[in-house]
């Protein structure tokens, strides 16, 4: 999401163009104009703009059809319109109102009332879609094997997934969670590396490894996750959201080709330092009834 609302004036007289241009830009938004009906419908299409404020009254495609346009298209559809009208009549309005118009600025306007307006409603529609995109945030994350947490700026666990709540034995989807993250997770696990956790909270530092640990028991075998983070600009208040990952297989295969690896060197190890011991026992005396050619097989054995 851009970080400056993005306005879409559609205005087939230059001057009102301008004008509304000038009315706008100190309150720093980002501005497109198009001068005619086609040209909003592409220009909408291409930015997905905030706020169109539209005029009713122009040549070829008006107003009206360019709202219903707008409608009709999936991804355009729920950005708000303000019409710019001189119709003050109530049938004009009812007629905006049916092609899907969110409110009207009626000509000549007043230029605190439509700076109010477009604050207020892309304002509105600012908060519509950040709730959207955390809608499908926390629908993808639920379909998700990995336990994805977000953390505000003190640690504290704001939201956390089915399966981080079954990591961190957390309390059932929608019971609210006022837990400090890393206490959470030294209560139920090990952390390791001891020093790599030490630096949690020093987000300025390089990324670490971070694992939690449950060791193995008699009744159950080791169990690891794997922590990473991302930080949050502060801009969109900060904090983190934290991804856990179940790496145990991959430690049990580590563990197990380490274990095989040791095996082998030591079956390895055994004969080979009886093997060389005689070697170099031969290199060392070696009887002058050796000839050059078996001395040399002997060098290269060795």
């Amino acid at each position: 999401m851009n970080d400056h609302p993005r306005i879409l004036i559609v205005d087939d007289e230059l001057v009102g163009r301008e004008t509304m241009e000038a009315l706008l830009t100190a309150e720093g938004y980002e501005l497109v104009l198009a001068g005619n009906g086609p040209e909003a419908l592409e220009q909408a299409a291409a930015l997905a703009p905030d706020v169109i404020l539209l005029d009713v009254m122009m040549p070829g495609m008006d107003g009206f059809q360019v709202c219903q346009q707008v409608r009709a298209s999936p991804p355009i559809a729920q950005v708000p319109v303000i019409m710019v009208t001189a119709l003050d009549d109530r049938q004009s309005r009812l007629r905006g109102i049916e092609a899907g118009a969110d409110d009207f600025v009626s000509k000549p306007y007043d230029r605190a009332e439509l700076r109010a307006r477009v604050r207020t409603i892309t304002r509105l529609n600012r908060y519509r879609r950040l709730l959207a995109e955390r809608t499908k945030f926390e629908w993808a994350v639920d379909q998700s094997n990995d336990g994805y947490l977000i953390l505000d700026e003190r640690d504290a666990v704001l939201y956390a997934n089915s399966q981080a709540r079954l990591y961190f034995g957390l309390p059932v989807e929608g019971a609210p969670v006022s837990e400090i993250f890393l206490e959470l997770a030294r209560r139920q696990y090990r952390c390791e590396p001891e020093a790599a956790w030490a630096t949690w909270s020093d987000r300025s530092g390089p990324p670490q490894a971070y694992y939690l640990v449950r060791p193995e028991s008699p009744t159950a075998k080791a169990f690891w996750l794997h922590v990473d983070a991302l930080d949050l600009p502060a801009g969109v208040g900060g904090g983190r959201i934290v991804r856990v990952r179940d790496v145990t297989a991959q430690k049990v295969l580590q563990r197990n080709a380490w274990e095989f690896q040791s095996l082998v060197s030591h079956k390895l190890r055994t004969p080979m330092t009886n093997t060389l011991a005689s070697l170099e026992l031969l290199a060392r005396d070696v009887p002058e009834s050796v000839d050059a050619e078996n001395t040399q097989l002997l060098d290269m054995a060795l």
